[in-house]
């Protein structure tokens, strides 16, 4: 995520940064490191 949504080390727009989190958790690139079945969803 921080290679894509920079630290808030000052005051800022954070509406690009959101955009950008919520489309890294949209591709669901995450889901391999949860534990299986922490999530009934998947």
């Amino acid at each position: 995520m921080r290679e894509s949504v920079p630290f808030y080390d000052k005051d800022r727009y954070f509406a690009p940064d959101i955009a950008k989190a919520n489309d890294i958790i949209k591709l669901a690139l995450h889901n391999g490191l949860m534990p299986e079945h922490i999530l009934p969803s998947l």
